[in-house]
C-alpha cells in the first residue's frame, strides 16, 4: 500500500491526505497527494480494474511546474520500457520506476540533490 511506503520520504513530507480510496472485490481506486516541506506536490492516482493497473505519479514545484511524471498511459510505443515511462521538463524517457516505494526512493534522491 501507499501509505505504507512513505517512510523513505518521512524527513521531506510537510502533509499528505488520501483523496479516494475505494477497493471492491479486487478493484481498487487510491488517490493521495502529498505535500513537500519544499512546497512541491506529488499527487497519486492508481487504479486497479479488471487486474489492469494504471498509475500516474505527477510531482510538480511550488510555481506548479513539472518536474516528473511517471505514468503507465499506452501512448509511448517506442520507449523501451513501454508502457511505462516518465515525463520530465520538455522530454520523454523510459522508467523502471513503477511502484510507489520506487517512485518515492527515486524523489528521496532527487529531493536529496536539491538541499
Amino acid at each position: 500500500m501507499i501509505l505504507e511506503h512513505l517512510s523513505v520520504l518521512e524527513d521531506y513530507i510537510e502533509t499528505y491526505q488520501v483523496d479516494a480510496f475505494e477497493k471492491i472485490g479486487k478493484n481498487l481506486k487510491v488517490y493521495v497527494l502529498i505535500q513537500f516541506k519544499n512546497r512541491s506536490i506529488l499527487y497519486i492516482k492508481e487504479i486497479i480494474i479488471h487486474g489492469r493497473r494504471k498509475y500516474v505519479y505527477h510531482w510538480q514545484d511550488k510555481n506548479e511546474e513539472l518536474i516528473c511524471r511517471w505514468d503507465n498511459a499506452p501512448h509511448w510505443p517506442d520507449i523501451k520500457t513501454y508502457p511505462h515511462h516518465k515525463h520530465l521538463k520538455h522530454k520523454v524517457e523510459p522508467s523502471y520506476e513503477t511502484t510507489t516505494n520506487d517512485i518515492f526512493r527515486q524523489i528521496r534522491i532527487m529531493l536529496e540533490k536539491r538541499k
